[in-house]
């Protein structure tokens, strides 16, 4: 009884913060993505730029807890959708997609902006 409850606490806060890194991934990417029409567009997109440099020093801490959590659930089978487990590669490799694009973006601004 309480194993169940165990494994269903478990699951319900590693869901809820691989579910808060995913959301923020789209976020930043959905940001990145915005064409630069005016300066208060630059301005969010170099605030964008800024959360992305802090977050990557720490993204992969926040996320190594939660693949523990999900690892600890899959070895006493608790009941985790597939789908659910494919999200955690997902989530790395999209965080490595928008380092990269924030990449571009950075070196697309520099060249709008001149020498």
């Amino acid at each position: 009884m309480w194993r169940r409850q165990f494994a269903d606490n478990l699951h319900k806060s590693a869901k809820e913060e691989l579910d808060a890194l995913l959301e923020n991934v789209k976020e930043k990417a959905t940001a990145l993505d915005r064409k630069p029409n005016d300066l208060d567009d630059v301005t969010d997109i170099m605030a964008t730029l800024t959360e992305i440099r802090e977050k990557d020093s720490v993204f992969f801490t926040e996320l190594a807890p939660i693949e523990d959590r999900y690892a600890l659930l899959s070895k006493y089978e608790a009941d985790v959708s597939p789908e659910e487990l494919e999200q955690i590669p997902e989530v790395k490799a999209n965080f490595v997609k928008i380092k990269k694009t924030a990449g571009s973006k950075m070196e697309e601004l520099q060249q709008k902006q001149g020498p």
